[in-house]
C-alpha cells in the first residue's frame, strides 16, 4: 500500500540530512532486515535511489521518504500501516530531511504478526538514521539590487559580510550610470541584508529635489528599498517599480534631500513611508 501527504512544518530556511547512503542489517526470527537510507532532493530522485537499491529476489522492499512537507510510504505487501508508515515515523522521529529509507526483507520462514512488523521495520529504520553522518543545509535566497557605480564600494562591503555567493553584475540595465548586482544569501541572512542595505544607501544622491503637485518624481536619483518575495528582487534604486517575478511588495524607500519619500501604487514618488 503507498500512502503519500504532507506536513505542515516550514523548514524553508535549514534543515539536516545525511551526507552519505547507510546501511544497518538486522535478524529478526530468522528474518533478514536490512535497511539503507540516503539523501534525496524530490520525488524523482527518491524512485532512483529506490530502483538502486532495492534487491527484486527480496520478500519485501518497503519504504518511506520526506523531502520538506511531502512525504510518501509504501507497504510493498506487507500488512497494510505495518512497514511504510513505521519506517516514516523513525524518519520524523530523527528530525532528518530530504531522506528515503528502504527496508528490504528476506522472509525466514516464520510470521511475526502486524505489531511485530511494526516494530521490526521501525526498528531497523531507527538504527539506520541513529549514527548516520548528517549535515546541516542552508537554503538561499535569490536576491538582488540595482545599484548606480558610485555605490557599488559600499554594496559589495555589505554583501562581503553576509558572506553571500554567486554574485553577478549586468551593466545592461538600459539605465545610465546604473548597474544590476544578483546574489544568493543565507535565508535566514536575507532580511538582516535588506536592513543593512537600507541602512548603508541612506545618503543624497539627489539630482534635483523637486516634486511636481502630482507627487510624481522629477529629475531626482534615490534609492528604494522593497520586498519582492524570496525569488524576486529585493533592492531596486532609481526610476519607477521593480516588481517582478511575482513578488509581493512591502515596503519601499527613496532618499533625498527632502527626506524620506516613498512611492504610491502607480509607481509616482510620494513624500514619507510608501506602503504598496
Amino acid at each position: 500500500m503507498v500512502t503519500s501527504g504532507s506536513s505542515s512544518n516550514n523548514n524553508a530556511g535549514a534543515f539536516t540530512t545525511i551526507k552519505e547512503t547507510v546501511t544497518f542489517e538486522k535478524e529478526i526470527k530468522k528474518s533478514k532486515f536490512i535497511a539503507i537510507a540516503g539523501p534525496i532532493s524530490n520525488d524523482q530522485s527518491a524512485q532512483s535511489f529506490l530502483s538502486q537499491v532495492s534487491d527484486p529476489r527480496a520478500t519485501h522492499n518497503c519504504w518511506a521518504y520526506k523531502v520538506g512537507n511531502q512525504y510518501r510510504s509504501n507497504d510493498d505487501g506487507e500488512p497494510s500501516g505495518t512497514a511504510g508508515k513505521p519506517i516514516h515515523s523513525a524518519i520524523v522521529s530523527s528530525g532528518l530531511d530530504r531522506i528515503m529509507v528502504v527496508v528490504t526483507r528476506y522472509f525466514g520462514g516464520i510470521k511475526l504478526g502486524t505489531g511485530g512488523l511494526v516494530r521490526a521495520y521501525g526498528g531497523v529504520a531507527s538504527e539506520c538514521l541513529r549514527n548516520a553522518p548528517t549535515i546541516l543545509v542552508k537554503s538561499r535566497v535569490p536576491m538582488g539590487v540595482e545599484v548606480p557605480f558610485e555605490l557599488l564600494g559600499i554594496l559589495y562591503h555589505q554583501l562581503q559580510l553576509f558572506q553571500v555567493e554567486d554574485i553577478n553584475q549586468d551593466y545592461d540595465t538600459g539605465k545610465d550610470g546604473i548597474t544590476m548586482v544578483t546574489f544568493k544569501v543565507d535565508f535566514d541572512r536575507a532580511e538582516n541584508l535588506e536592513d543593512a542595505i537600507k541602512n548603508n544607501c541612506r545618503r543624497d544622491l539627489v539630482a534635483s529635489s523637486h516634486f511636481d503637485k502630482g507627487g510624481e518624481r522629477n529629475g531626482m536619483i534615490g534609492i528604494r528599498v522593497g520586498v519582492l518575495g524570496v525569488e524576486g528582487i529585493v533592492v531596486g534604486i532609481g526610476g519607477r517599480g521593480v516588481a517582478g517575478n511575482g513578488g509581493s511588495v512591502k515596503t519601499f524607500w527613496a532618499v533625498g534631500k527632502v527626506g524620506n519619500v516613498g512611492f504610491g501604487k502607480d509607481g509616482s514618488w510620494v513624500l514619507g513611508k510608501g506602503e504598496v
